[in-house]
């Protein structure tokens, strides 16, 4: 007599299927999904509330030597204008991985 399968509807974060083991892996991989999806909605919240040029920075296509230039001085000033924000990300990834460890 076989045992029956488990329905695919199963909870493997809390259901011991296969050993503490695999509900560890499972875990572990949820939270890793959790934190990389709260680190992306951070930073496209800060680009959508404070600058949508924080997406494009470094992107900027230039078709002459003039209009590389003129991309080229825009970028360094949009740079230095909006480095807070990314010190401001960079802080919140750093104390949220290392609270979230």
């Amino acid at each position: 007599m076989e045992p029956e399968p488990y329905p695919m509807s199963t909870n493997v974060l809390t259901t011991n299927i296969a050993g503490s083991g695999t509900m560890l892996f499972f875990r572990f991989q949820f939270a890793l999904l959790v934190w990389a999806l709260t680190l992306l909605a951070v930073w496209l919240g800060f680009c959508f509330l404070v600058s949508k040029d924080l997406l494009i920075l470094g992107n900027r296509e230039a078709k002459s030597p003039q209009v590389l230039c003129a991309v080229v001085k825009w970028g360094r000033e949009r740079q230095l204008d909006l480095v807070w924000t990314k010190v401001a990300w960079l802080a919140f990834a750093y104390i949220f991985s290392v609270a979230g460890a």
